[in-house]
């Protein structure tokens, strides 16, 4: 009933719009709902309430309705004070913290006037408590004291809920995958694509004003995500000129070596990175146009770890007929480069009391020189890219109109443009020399990267966005059943994607045993009769072609919504909304992958009372959210997709790529798409249409999530609370893929399909949280706060790698194939069991300044891993039955012999302590900063993604019947467990200095 298909959406659609409500705040301000009254409840009418800040440009008034009530729509975020004024009532100041995306309440109580004395009341209320939502709120001047990263998703690591446990260290929110978040700044979509589905880097840290996480109960505004929301706003400048000039500096030798660096004795270089930022924003015209700008220039000139070769032992030698090597080098790296500027111009403009506008500008330009792409990591300096470069925009236009009291509009336009080229100084291949020189090759064993480098792009890849967003709001005051804030919103979202990249200039990659020379040089050997220390079966030859061009990816979405915030009355708060989302999307070549809708509802409930000074509520949500789609369903497109052939070697074992060459030259000759040639290949996948062995299924749909919440809270003011909610998520209709003899085959019989789906139950993802957040004044210099989440994420979908949102596989290829442990229920790579941060920030002034430290301290249970090796399908004392009619299976099938989470990983403790100094001059603030990370240079074994968890077979084992026995059907390596490289242990303690001035 939740997610229905077919025309009956649209009725139920406008039924649940009379049935339905929930909170609906801006995305990019906040709205504060009040209400007028004496001691006794009586409402109190024509009571004109002005609202104040520095945020806002000049002031606003509302006048409380028959029933005492006012709001103010369309606020930017900040502290406010609200001031009364009544005949025969005294004047009346409160004072009120509005935070970004929330609905914020104060009532206001007044008293006769017998003198011109004025009422203060203390009306201020935490943002993460005061909304239904489970939010977790942060401004600038919190993150900028903290010894922690300030990017848009490194301060959103301070809330609950989150972790950057995702493959390549993403980002994840609530047990989601990475790519299934939202990231907004200024209000506009800030994901930098729909393939991996990360945040942008566009933003300038100091320009940052206030940063919103929201993970769990989200309100029905926000979609196109089954995880979390990250919402950004920077600063809009004022009033008054206000900027900041910041100079960061780093050096690999203000940091610590890791266990296995130490181990090598590896030195660290000395080469200085700086960071240097300008924010400046102030007036053009007082309380009409402001203006803000930003620019922020970083050269990173930070090591590039290589992996660790491992050596050839001498029975592996004979047994291939080599003569004695060398060994390898051990851990090596290479000087590493990044250039990335940053710019961003900001105009509001209040056209009159009731109106405004708003236009930014955000632009980035990234260049990475001695880097690897994604999972493409070096074995030497070989397998670096020379250039990779990056080019982004974000233009945002945003008009606000408050029509009355009452009614308020809204309109917003984005269009972000992203384009990324590559330099590679060996194209273009025009030689057998030169094709030699620019094939990447995979070592069998490390599968590290050495020679070429990997993932190239030889062409500009575009990956761009563009959104519209109305709504409007409405202050609904019946006279039986309280206040309702009601909102009615559209949004369209469309994203692109042209991409005709081949993963390698030659054209090929070769998987071969990595050996070393004198100078410490990786060199390949090639053979078809590996020994089973050196590879997993013979040497692999990939080659990479492109039969069709794109002419790009349309993937858009058109969303309507329907909200409604009700306050029953001082104890009862409803929320219940409606979401309609429509994915229409096409592939590369133009055909139609996806045409779905859903209805995604959201309900919350809560229940509040007072008791001596200190406001208690309990809260309870349900929600459905359903994500876009990802890059995955152009998959089956034929322009744009690279077909990849596969041949096992079977020339003499060789050291010369030169050799391996001439092999293809006389075995496949020049025509590899020949009969006589694909019918040597191991594996084809060419998406063509005589060949075309990938498919999208016709009913395509989104995936999902379901979330069912508690909560319980408690406050005293906004820097006094405490907040405990319980979410459970489950995940569903991820995408699977699916070969089986009903799928069949490619027309031309070549190759099996791969149907591409959504899962029918296959595959499980559960997630189970308690997340919590509290503040407490220790002393009035001395403040505490922090986040803890105790979680579990159970099931066997690990859909995500480094570049794509992967369609499962394991359970629904090859059936007669398959079983469980091969993918079995356990502890998911994310499921960090405990995770708390807690900080303390000290002010201590002297003379002409202040002096700050603020402790974040950090504990993170060990995270899960298992014992996984391979077994052979064409082997039948593994059981498996004769091929039923495949036209190629797989050779070997990764086998869990211990599941994940039999192992975890060292629990991390980290103390971070950041220093800051003030000396003000005049309108000048001089200030520096040190930054030391883990101050007791902890050193945990943490990361299973870098620890060696590889398992060789010994002798083979039924898989449908028999349990493997340690030591007779399998074994350890001799590495397993330990690190593979430095990315494998906690970062080791780091200096960071910063230096700069405010006025």
């Amino acid at each position: 009933m939740i997610f229905l298909n077919g025309g009956t959406r649209g009725w139920l659609a406008t039924i649940m719009i009379w049935l339905a409500a929930t909170s609906l705040p801006a995305q990019t301000t906040g709205t504060l709902i009040g209400t007028t009254r004496l001691q006794d409840g009586t409402p109190v009418a024509g009571v004109l309430v002005r609202a104040e800040s520095a945020n806002l440009q000049g002031a606003r008034t509302a006048v409380s309705s028959d029933q005492g009530v006012f709001r103010f729509a369309l606020l930017p975020a900040g502290d406010y004070t609200l001031t009364t004024q009544a005949p025969d009532f005294k004047a009346g100041q409160a004072q009120i913290l509005v935070g970004l995306s929330q609905v914020f309440q104060v009532n206001l109580m007044l008293e006769p006037k017998p003198s011109e004395e004025t009422l203060e009341v203390v009306a201020q209320s935490s943002a993460t408590v005061s909304t239904v939502d489970v939010t977790a709120n942060y401004s600038n001047d919190f993150i900028d004291k903290l010894p922690q990263a300030r990017g848009l998703t490194g301060a959103a690591l301070l809330a609950p809920g989150t972790t950057d446990l995702s493959v390549n260290r993403r980002f994840s929110v609530s047990g989601a995958p990475s790519f299934d978040n939202l990231y907004l700044i200024n209000g506009s979509i800030a994901n930098f694509d729909n393939v991996t589905g990360a945040a942008t880097d566009l933003l300038v840290e100091d320009a940052l004003q206030e940063l919103t996480v929201l993970s769990g109960s989200v309100s029905a505004e926000f979609g196109y995500f089954s995880g979390g929301v990250v919402n950004a706003v920077t600063k809009s400048g004022g009033n008054q000129f206000e900027g900041t000039l910041r100079f960061q500096f780093t050096n690999d030798t203000w940091r610590a070596r890791t266990p296995i660096q130490k181990a090598a004795d590896q030195s660290q270089e000395s080469e200085l990175s700086e960071l240097g930022s300008a924010v400046l924003g102030g007036p053009i015209m007082k309380d009409r146009l402001w203006f803000f700008a930003a620019i922020r220039r970083e050269n990173d000139n930070s090591n590039v770890e290589f992996v660790p070769g491992l050596p050839i032992d001498p029975a592996a030698r004979e047994s291939l007929g080599l003569e004695p090597g060398f060994d390898p080098p051990g851990l090596a790296s290479a000087d590493g480069e990044v250039r990335d500027t940053r710019f961003e111009f900001k105009l509001t403009a209040a056209l009159n009391d009731r109106q405004s506008l708003t236009a930014s500008y955000m632009s980035r330009d990234n260049k990475i020189a001695n880097r690897f792409v994604g999972t493409a990591r070096p074995l030497d300096a070989s397998g670096l890219l020379d250039g990779l470069f990056i080019d982004e925009s974000l233009l945002s236009l945003q008009y606000h109109v408050a029509v009355s009291d009452r009614f308020s509009f809204e309109a917003l336009f984005s269009d972000r443009q992203t384009t990324i080229t590559n330099e590679y100084n060996r194209l273009p291949v025009n030689s057998d020399s030169e094709r030699a020189a620019a094939t990447p090759i995979r070592d069998t064993r490390t599968f590290a990267t050495y020679n070429a480098p990997f993932l190239v792009g030889l062409e500009p890849d575009q990956r761009d966005n563009r959104s519209y967003r109305l709504k409007a709001t409405y202050l609904w005051l019946p006279d039986i059943s309280g206040i309702h804030n009601l909102s009615l919103g559209y949004q369209h979202f469309a994203d692109s994607r042209l991409n005709n990249n081949l993963p390698s200039a030659s054209g090929w990659v070769f998987f071969g045993a990595a050996d070393w020379d004198a100078q410490g040089r990786a060199t390949p050997i090639f053979s078809a009769n590996f020994p089973p220390s050196l590879s997993r079966g013979p040497t692999q030859l990939q080659h990479f072609l492109l039969e069709t061009p794109a002419f790009g990816t349309d993937f858009e979405i058109q969303s309507l919504y329907l909200n409604d915030e009700w306050v029953l009355n001082d104890h009862w708060q409803f929320n219940l909304g409606v979401r309609y989302d429509r994915n229409a999307a096409r592939a590369a070549d133009g055909t139609t992958v996806s045409d779905d809708d859903a209805v995604s509802p959201r309900f919350a409930m809560r229940y509040m009372w007072q008791q001596a000074g200190v406001t208690h509520q309990i809260d309870a949500s349900y929600a459905a959210y359903v994500a876009r789609l990802s890059d995955l369903a152009n998959s089956g497109a034929n322009a744009g997709q690279f077909s990849t052939i596969t041949w096992n070697y079977t020339g003499p074992t060789t050291t010369s790529i030169d050799e391996v060459f001439a092999w293809i030259d006389a075995t496949l000759g020049p025509d590899f798409l020949s009969p006589d040639a694909l019918d040597l290949a191991s594996s084809i996948s060419r998406p063509s249409v005589e060949s075309q062995n990938i498919i999208i299924a016709d009913d395509l749909k989104s995936p999902h999530s379901r979330e069912w919440r508690m909560g319980y809270a408690f406050s005293r003011d906004a820097r006094r609370f405490f907040k405990i909610d319980y979410i459970h998520r489950t995940y569903e209709d991820y995408y699977a893929t699916f070969t089986n003899l009903d799928v069949g085959r490619s027309p031309n019989g070549q190759s099996d399909v791969r149907l591409i789906g959504n899962d029918p139950g296959f595959y499980s993802r559960d997630y189970d949280s308690v997340q919590i957040q509290f503040a407490q004044p220790l002393a009035s210099n001395l403040t505490a706060g922090g986040a803890y989440t105790w979680s579990q994420l159970i099931g066997n979908l690990t859909n995500e790698t480094a570049t794509t949102a992967i369609a499962a596989e394991a359970l629904t290829t090859y059936p007669e194939y398959v079983v469980d442990a091969f993918e079995p229920v356990s502890a998911l790579d994310g499921d960090q069991r405990h995770n708390l941060k807690i900080w303390l920030s000290y002010d201590y002034r002297f003379g002409l300044g202040t002096f700050n430290a603020s402790l974040l301290q950090q504990f993170q249970s060990g995270l899960p891993y298992g014992a996984t090796g391979n077994v052979f399908l064409s082997n039948p004392a593994y059981g498996f039955p004769e091929n039923p009619g495949y036209a190629r299976l797989p050779m070997v099938r990764s086998y869990n012999f211990e599941p994940n989470g039999t192992y975890r990983t060292e629990d991390l403790a980290q103390t971070d302590l950041a220093l800051n100094f003030d000396v003000t001059l005049g309108k000048i603030t001089a200030f520096a900063r040190i930054d030391i990370f883990n101050l007791f240079n902890q050193d945990a074994l943490y990361y299973p993604s870098q620890i060696d968890r590889s398992v060789r077979t010994l002798t083979p084992f039924n898989v449908f019947t028999d349990t493997p026995v340690e030591g007779e059907n399998w074994v350890k390596s001799n590495e397993f467990g330990k690190a593979l490289s430095s990315e494998a242990y906690q970062r080791p303690r780091e200096f960071r200095i910063d230096l700069g001035v405010r006025f």
